[in-house]
């Protein structure tokens, strides 16, 4: 099942991954540093 994750990055970050609005990616992160608003 897929969940949608919310990210923020510097738009530096976003440019340098070459991402795209919309674009699908992976996400990969330890445990213990998860923050949940």
């Amino acid at each position: 099942m897929e969940e949608p994750i919310v990210v923020f990055l510097t738009r530096q970050s976003f440019i340098e991954m070459e991402l795209n609005i919309g674009k699908d990616v992976w996400t990969y992160f330890k445990a213990t540093a998860v923050h949940t608003f």
